[in-house]
């Protein structure tokens, strides 16, 4: 989904009042200004506040690059009233909210999983399993990875050939441990393009080698280097 994508679920709120993660800052949001590519909002007390386009993308690509995000954390120094935006993205179909270290995180779950306008805390289950992906941090050493568009279908192909069951990480990635072989499977929209699919030998050192296409996999940035017949994954430090 692209950035133009959200801002046209996101003029679909204009004139509603919706509902803050945090109870008490509920917002209105007046305009959705594609000409000076701004959102106004009005808080609480009846005043506007103008949040910038910029801003919202800032958000959206980071919510595409991790399991989910904390927004405070995001927009560090830019502003106040960071409440706002993250009332703007957690009121959109596609994203939840969950608690991390007793802070308010939301997800891009890639499916619309309730109505635009309300507010959906994730289930449980899958809150652990980005709680644990969030917590293992920079210690993922994949030796391959899967990049699809047809991640339903490559996943349950790979179970079955294998006789490895898959372990959600959320609803855009999955992956496989199997002794020191660790195999990660991602959706492709929003990472890469089309043309870049396929399954990528990685290389977790710096080779030296110019890469191409540049990919963030949970924090970690890879550069894609065919070569020689091998399609390799390679880690930029």
């Amino acid at each position: 989904m692209r950035f133009t994508d959200v801002i046209k679920d996101l003029e679909m709120l204009t004139g509603y009042r919706i509902q803050s993660i945090r109870p008490g800052a509920d917002i209105i949001v007046e305009l959705v200004d594609t000409a000076d590519e701004r959102i106004v909002v009005q808080n609480k007390n009846g005043k506007s506040i103008s949040r910038s386009f910029s801003e919202l993308k800032l958000i959206w690509q980071k919510l595409n690059e991790k399991p989910a995000i904390h927004v405070d954390s995001v927009l560090d120094g830019s502003g106040t009233s960071r409440n706002q935006p993250e009332t703007l993205f957690a009121n959109l179909p596609y994203v939840e909210w969950l608690l991390y270290d007793n802070k308010k995180h939301i997800s891009y779950v890639q499916k619309a999983t309730h109505t635009i306008g309300t507010l959906k805390q994730m289930d449980e289950e899958f809150a652990i399993s980005i709680r644990n992906i969030m917590k293992k941090g920079n210690n993922l050493d994949y030796t391959s990875i899967c990049i699809t568009s047809e991640l339903a279908s490559a996943v349950r192909s790979y179970e079955r050939y294998t006789g490895i069951v898959a372990h959600a990480i959320n609803a855009n990635s999955y992956e496989f441990n199997n002794d020191n072989n660790r195999v990660l499977f991602i959706n492709n929209e929003g990472l890469c393009s089309e043309e870049l699919q396929g399954t990528y030998l990685v290389v977790n050192e710096p080779t030296g080698f110019e890469v191409g296409e540049k990919v963030v996999i949970y924090d970690r940035k890879y550069g894609i280097k065919k070569i020689n017949g091998l399609d390799l994954m390679v880690q930029i430090r």
